[in-house]
């Protein structure tokens, strides 16, 4: 349970559990609750240098190139990147991608939206992580 709640970032609710615990809490449920307050201290950071970042960036004016991927499906290689529309069957490829979040989120996976480093709704990133 510690893990899990520490994977869902409640580390009061982890904290409070290992405290209210009816055995004494071991190493093992120390370390793991410890791995999870660590990361949220490092994410706090990188959110920090992350902001930095981006405003030196903007200040000198320097633009950040989109990333791309590259799929091989039946020996043609399609290029593309995020929001890409340009391939012919891009209805489809949205269509059936939109289908395949829906199902996952049906199965019980959720996005880890706090890994975004940008100041943005949570909604927007969710689907940037899509």
């Amino acid at each position: 349970m510690v893990d899990l709640l520490g994977r869902a970032g409640l580390l009061d609710e982890a904290y409070k559990l290992i405290k209210e615990m009816a055995i004494e809490p071991d190493a093992v449920i120390w370390r793991t609750f410890s791995v999870f307050v660590e990361f949220t201290k490092i994410l706090r950071w990188k959110w920090d240098n992350a902001k930095k970042v981006r405003c030196v960036m903007k200040w000198n004016g320097v633009c950040k190139n989109s990333g791309k991927s590259w799929v091989e499906v039946g020996n043609i290689v399609h290029q593309f990147k995020a929001d890409d529309r340009s391939h012919r069957e891009a209805e489809l490829i949205y269509k059936t991608l939109k289908e395949m979040i829906c199902r996952t989120k049906l199965e019980g996976f959720s996005s880890i939206t706090k890994l975004v480093l940008m100041d943005i709704s949570d909604e927007e990133k969710e689907e940037n992580l899509s």
